[in-house]
This record gives structure tokens, C-alpha cells and sequence, in this order.
């Protein structure tokens, strides 16, 4: 297999991995958004006893903060192949000096901040992030207040 070949079809398998840890991202993060919707409308109900809404407080927190690392963790993988699949483009770049494979990156990088200024400082990482912690606070709010509603 020729250099350039090798370096292609490994930039290929890296940017598919990219996608894979996206994916479960997403379906993650949909999984316990659902369920801790579910959660709440229970907890809305007011049919459920002190003890029942304790504990479903708790695992919400539980879910929010599980959901708040395994973002964090996936987004390291998804850095991890991202490094890996801009090096070999820079091998790829070095080898074809007809196409300037970096300056088209950077070219398209800056066109997008100069585009989008108020989202291109915003990760994804950083919504999906504050998502899951939003859930873990709810739930630690709610844990608190039905602990204090036992004991009055």
C-alpha cells in the first residue's frame, strides 16, 4: 500500500470514529433526557410519597451527573481522533503540494467564526455539557426539597 493510500484511509477510519463517539453521544444524551422528563412529570404528579420523590430526586441527580461525564469522556475520544486524522491530512498536505489541504482548513475555519461570531466561541462539548449538569442541579434542587418537606 502506497504512503498516501495508508495516510487516506487511516484519516477515513479516525473521522469515522468521530462519528461513532458522536453518535452515542447523541443517543446518550436523548436516552436520559427522556427518561429524566419522565422523572419529573412524576414528580409534578404530588401523587407519589416524600420517600418515592426522594429517591427519584437522587437519581436524577445520578442520570445528570453520569450524562455530564460521559459527554466529557466522549469528547475526549472525539479529540483523540480528530489530532490523530489532522496529522495524517498534514502528511497528505506534505505530499501533494498542489492542494493546499491546511490553508483550505484554516481558510474555512475562519470564514465560519467571521459567519457565526456568537457560536463559533460556543462548543458542542459545552451545550451538551451544560445540559447534563442542568439535570444533575434539578435533581439535587429536588432531592433537597423533598428532604426538607419530610422533615416539616
Amino acid at each position: 500500500m502506497e504512503k498516501n493510500d495508508l495516510a487516506w484511509n487511516l484519516y477515513l477510519s479516525e473521522r469515522e470514529f468521530i462519528k461513532h463517539h458522536e453518535n452515542q453521544r447523541t443517543t446518550a444524551s436523548n436516552i436520559l433526557a427522556a427518561i429524566a422528563a419522565g422523572l419529573i412529570v412524576a414528580l409534578g404528579t404530588d401523587e407519589l410519597s416524600i420517600e418515592i420523590s426522594i429517591l427519584i430526586s437522587f437519581l436524577l441527580a445520578v442520570m445528570g451527573f453520569f450524562g455530564y461525564v460521559f459527554c466529557g469522556k466522549l469528547y475526549a475520544l472525539i479529540m483523540l481522533h480528530a489530532g490523530r486524522s489532522y496529522e495524517y491530512l498534514k502528511i497528505l498536505d506534505t505530499n501533494y503540494k498542489e492542494i493546499d489541504v491546511v490553508a483550505i482548513k484554516k481558510l474555512a475555519k475562519t470564514k465560519n467564526k467571521e459567519r457565526f461570531k456568537r457560536f463559533g466561541k460556543l462548543g458542542l462539548n459545552t451545550i451538551w455539557r451544560t445540559f447534563h449538569l442542568f439535570i444533575c442541579l434539578t435533581g439535587v434542587g429536588l432531592f433537597i426539597f423533598h428532604t426538607i418537606k419530610l422533615f416539616i
